[in-house]
């Protein structure tokens, strides 16, 4: 049923409208999952991953730093007494601390960008 005053040929057209409306308007929404998905979804998967092992490591990582500690200590202590297998090991513990923690600061950083010519802008 057609509205007075309206044509047939104007209501095709609102209609083709609206077809292309709603066909742009799901495209976009496909478009943005996709977006999501790919590059927020998935790298909080792999960065979630990498902390659970990160996690694991570092607790495997400490007990055996603990074990092997408390081994010194009482390897030590076959030789000197207790009190003096602690200040040793301590000593030991804080000064190859402070080479490793020299180590990692005074290194510069780099970045690795790509050149000019690698970007193509070199070409004259």
């Amino acid at each position: 049923m057609e509205k007075p005053g309206e044509s047939g040929e104007e209501n095709e057209i609102e209609r083709e409208f609206a077809r292309t409306f709603k066909l742009v308007d799901l495209y976009i929404r496909q478009k943005t999952d996709l977006f999501l998905q790919t590059y927020v979804l998935e790298l909080f998967e792999f960065v979630e991953r990498q902390v659970m092992l990160l996690a694991v490591i570092v607790t495997l990582l400490a007990l055996a730093s603990i074990s092997l500690y408390v081994g010194v200590i009482l390897a030590i202590s076959l030789f000197v007494p207790t009190w003096a297998a602690f200040l040793i090991t301590s000593v030991v513990t804080f000064l190859v601390a402070g080479a490793g923690a020299y180590v990692l600061l005074s290194r510069k950083l780099i970045l690795n960008t790509p050149t000019a010519g690698e970007l193509g802008h070199g070409k004259a």
